[in-house]
């Protein structure tokens, strides 16, 4: 419910002392709520009601404020109204000269603010007491204006009602406390119904009561000390409330105050010594678990303080909590001893195995952070692996990219026969085809196709690639197997049956068991002419024609050339860096191909016997890996794909989402300065995206398995909306922030110490290079990498910043589709606020959460007010609490529809379901398109939002969209 703004209550005419003296009473909120006839009539607390006549004298409402026609609506009302249904209205809200009054009477949130904004700390009853004594009236100041006329001034009489500085000091806080009443119905509505069984509103009270200042006192001394401050305070606030309330003290209620008081405080002082000491032991613990695994391992004592530190445990901050808990951290004397303490710790499910449980990671954690809680040095391998990736895939692709747009633009009947030679190896034929259309395109080929195909096989082989090279090889990629295999004969079937089971005799499998990308290998190669033999034991493919080469009318089951080479570009990259990330650890099937499930498993299990895994987080770390190297594999099929990007279309393929990425200046501030997030975003960028190749991120995950038309369509839709560009510019602004950052730490001797320990696990040997090219201003491959390491700790720009749910997913993906970004942030809290603060760095950890708070909640209520003023919706001053409010809990996935709609009423599971069902927008439209078109009357209205590109607007300004909005501001 929007906050309403609050109005000065007007002078009024009426003598209040001559109304008193007749018999007349001022009316109490309590009682106004009691009575419909009053609620009604407008009747405001501080109106006066004459005990002899029964008449009501309006004090400070006004006629005009009453209703007439209407009564209080049942549930019976609402069954038998579509209108009340649609509009959601509940038992008990009221309907009067055709208009609404909601009674809010269960929603939990407006209860809650009502309980907070009615009740009084000690200040402010104490406030009550000396207005009440020695009236002084109000100064205000209206930050809107900027001349002397912001401030104005109200006397007490202006504030309280005529007759105010007269009146004795009984009257007086009657007449301030019918002052804070009226300021209650203004603001909640004249119907609004508090709820005294709310545990809402009791909380509300609660959090009133305790953000007063002198609350917090009494916590933090020594219980002698705070006993008698809390009883002091405590004894004080109740005379006060009393007073505030009543007029009269209570002697016996003072002295329970009091009592209560000098109790409370040492029990809460208590209280907060027993968290700290189960934090404490908690972090004494953990140090000792993993000073267990390094023994066992056959670590030594002297590196026990950096084994600690590269796992992330400030080993001052143990010292500290070993001191608190009279303890201390013991060291093994014998690797035997330590193995013994490991197995029984595992053994009886003690602090080891607690600590590392997954709970909700699988479906919510990035993938990344999980492995980093495991060895730092994994998870910047992996960022290595995937930096790599891109960056190689996208420099092979540049390379490519004049051939393609040559070959694209060519004319049909050529780039058929073109294709033709290209496929069956006719590479002297396909450049003489090109040649007669374009000198640039055989140019292209022949120094740069023919030795970039020819690099990455080498580099390929290089890397353990089973398969051998094959001269003048250029990729096919087969669109439909099985109707290729129809069009082939009896014998070319029977020879790739053939080929098919020896692959898989060599691999001890069946051909049903082979996977899809193993059976297009073996394929593609046997159609070349290839058949499998021996060598050695390991396979090997030998020349051997045995089929006919690809004809035109085989040639419409394959893809057309740009796609299969762009495709065979980013699979052979991938392949190699694979290879490369495993290393040694790599290992091979029996059909002499790369086993990934084998290479982690071996590389997991070098890692522990370096030292650098616990052996305790084995099984864990290599169903991480597998879900990486092994999910990667899990795309959405076709129907699935173009779904999700229907759905892309229709949320935010549009300028108003453009808008929605300029926010992400609010995590940059947050976490890299305000100064240095500016600089970058208005400066001049020294490394850009491209560099880091992910200049066309989005459209290269939306398009994977295939150009399809509605993956194209988003393309070119959300650079037409401005999407990509603004999204550019967040992860330009982002990346040159952290370098203006890290050089600004490397100009000085204590800021240089700080950024080593900070990239260490990133450079390990070549640390001293990076700050060296940091400080010479050289845009290296490690000050690329370090800005790619920077990005995916804010951004999901590759699939290990992803969760496991996601990556073991397949159409399932489907469901995290516009909540990426959302579990981003939440890893960003989780790293910088809660991981800190578990490592004992509490200021740090609190400084952190203060400023992603404060730059996030300005972002978001920024652009968001930019958007409503483009979709004609109001934007009110008073409003801006509300929207900070919602502002920051939407970055992190909870928004206020959710709230208004669900989690209001209680329906958690509706709320769940609402968050996990992907957003169609484009495919509602169609469905209410064509159910509203048969009707005499249709409601074509909610349509328009489904439109790509415009919807929003549209619907805004022409569907009625900015009405709806702002009739429910004023509710």
């Amino acid at each position: 419910m929007a906050t309403r703004p609050r109005k000065k209550v007007n002078k009024q005419s009426v003598d209040r002392q001559e109304a008193v003296v007749k018999n007349n009473r001022p009316l109490t909120l309590d009682e106004i709520k009691s009575s419909e006839y009053l609620m009604k009539s407008g009747i405001l607390s501080g109106d006066l009601y004459n005990e002899e006549t029964k008449e009501i004298t309006r004090v400070f409402s006004k006629p005009e404020d009453a209703v007439t026609e209407g009564r209080i609506l049942t549930q019976e009302d609402i069954n038998s109204s579509a209108y009340l249904q649609e509009n959601e209205v509940k038992a008990g809200d009221r309907f009067y000269d055709g208009q609404i009054y909601r009674s809010e009477y269960d929603d939990s949130w407006t209860q809650f603010k009502y309980g907070f904004a009615e009740e009084q700390g000690f200040l402010a009853d104490v406030g009550v007491w000396l207005e009440s004594r020695f009236p002084i009236g109000e100064v205000n100041v209206d930050l809107d204006v900027n001349d002397f006329s912001a401030i104005s001034y109200q006397s007490p009489d202006e504030l309280y009602g005529e007759g105010f500085s007269e009146a004795p000091p009984e009257q007086r806080r009657e007449m301030i406390i019918a002052r804070k009443e009226r300021q209650l119905q203004h603001d909640y509505g004249q119907f609004f119904d508090p709820n005294e069984d709310s545990g809402a509103r009791l909380a509300g009270n609660i959090t009133g009561m305790l953000a007063d200042p002198t609350t917090l006192i009494p916590l933090g001394a020594s219980a002698k000390v705070a006993a008698t401050t809390g009883g002091v305070l405590a004894g004080s606030a109740t005379a006060a409330k009393q007073y505030a309330t009543t007029g009269e003290l209570d002697p016996e209620g003072i002295l329970l105050g009091t009592a209560l008081g000098a109790i409370i405080p040492p029990a809460l002082n208590k209280g907060a010594s027993v968290i700290k000491d189960k934090s404490a032991k908690k972090l004494v613990d953990k140090a000792q678990a993993k000073i267990d695994e390094h023994m066992a391992l056959g670590g030594d004592g002297k590196s026990i303080s950096k084994v600690l530190q590269d796992s992330n445990i400030n080993p001052a901050a143990v010292e500290q909590a070993s001191k608190r808990l009279n303890t201390k951290v013991n060291v093994p004397l014998s690797q035997t001893a330590a193995e013994r303490k490991v197995a029984d710790s595992i053994a009886r499910d003690s602090a080891v195995s607690r600590l590392y449980s997954k709970g909700l990671d699988k479906y919510l954690g990035s993938l990344s952070t999980r492995i980093g809680n495991i060895s730092e040095g994994v998870k910047y391998r992996l960022r290595r692996f995937e930096f790599d990736s891109h960056v190689n895939t996208a420099k092979q692709s540049k390379k490519a990219e004049p051939f393609l747009v040559e070959l694209k633009n060519a004319p049909r009947n050529v780039k058929t026969q073109i294709t033709k030679h290209l496929y069956n190896g006719n590479f002297n034929a396909a450049e003489g085809l090109m040649r007669s259309v374009s000198t640039k395109m055989a140019v292209e080929f022949k120094d740069t196709i023919r030795p970039l195909l020819d690099e990455l096989g080498t580099e390929l082989k290089d890397a353990g690639h089973s398969f051998e090279k094959i001269d003048n090889y250029f990729p096919r990629l087969v669109k439909d197997h099985n109707k290729l295999l129809e069009s082939l004969g009896v014998k070319e079937k029977g020879m790739l049956s053939k080929q098919l089971h020896e692959y898989a005799k060599k691999k001890k499998t069946s051909v049903a068991n082979l996977t899809k990308e193993e059976r297009a290998q073996v394929t593609d190669l046997a159609l070349r002419g290839y058949r499998q033999t021996v060598d050695g034991g390991k396979p090997k493919f030998a020349r051997q024609r045995v089929l006919d080469e690809v004809d035109e009318d085989k040639l419409v089951h394959y893809a057309n050339p740009e796609e299969s080479l762009a495709m065979y570009i980013r699979n052979a990259v991938h392949d190699i860096e694979k290879r490369k990330f495993f290393g040694r650890s790599g290992a091979k099937n029996q059909a002499g191909k790369f086993d990934t499930d084998e290479s982690v498993g071996t590389f997991v299990d070098d890692a522990i016997r370096s030292g650098e895994v616990p052996a305790a987080r084995e099984l864990e770390l290599k169903e991480l890996l597998e879900s990486r190297f092994i999910g990667e594999a899990n795309t959405p099929s076709a129907f699935w794909s173009t779904i999700r990007e229907l759905g892309y279309l229709g949320t935010i393929a549009n300028p108003i989402s453009a808008i929605t990425q300029f926010a992400d200046a609010g995590v940059s501030s947050g976490l890299k300065g305000f100064r240095n997030t500016i600089q970058a975003m208005f400066g001049a960028k020294d490394v850009k995206i491209i560099d880091l190749g992910i200049e066309d991120l989005i459209a290269t995950e939306l398009a994977m398995g295939g150009p399809r038309k509605t993956a194209q369509l988003l393309d070119k839709t959300m650079g037409i909306a401005g999407f990509k560009r603004v999204d550019r510019l967040g992860k330009e602004t982002l990346i040159n922030a952290s370098l203006k950052r890290a050089r600004s730490m490397a100009k000085t001797t204590k800021g240089e110490q700080a950024l080593r320990k900070e990239v260490q696990a990133i450079f390990g040997k070549e640390t001293d290079s990076f700050i060296a090219d940091l400080k010479a201003g050289q845009i290296s491959d490690n000050v690329k990498l370090y800005s790619f390491n920077k990005l995916a700790d804010v951004q999901p720009i590759a699939l290990s910043e992803m969760p496991e749910g996601y990556l073991r997913a397949k159409n399932g993906r489907l469901l995290y589709m516009l909540k990426s970004f959302t579990l981003k942030q939440l890893d960003i809290v989780r790293r910088n606020v809660v991981q800190e603060w578990n490592k004992g760095n509490k200021l740090q950890a609190t400084k952190q959460a203060a400023l992603l708070a404060g730059y996030v909640t300005v972002a978001n209520v920024s652009t968001q007010s930019v958007k409503d003023l483009l979709m004609g919706r109001e934007v009110r001053v008073e409003d801006i609490p509300d929207k900070s409010l919602w502002a920051l809990l939407g970055a992190y996935g909870l928004n206020q529809y959710t709230y208004d709609r669900y989690l209001a009423r209680g329906d958690v599971k509706g709320a769940a379901f609402a968050y996990v069902s992907p957003a169609t927008p484009i495919i509602d439209a169609a469905f209410t398109l064509a159910t509203e078109l048969p009707e005499d009357d249709p409601k074509l209205e909610p349509v328009l939002r489904g439109i790509p590109l415009v919807g929003p607007l549209v619907y805004s300004w022409f569907g009625g969209g900015a009405e709806k909005y702002n009739e429910r501001l004023d509710k």
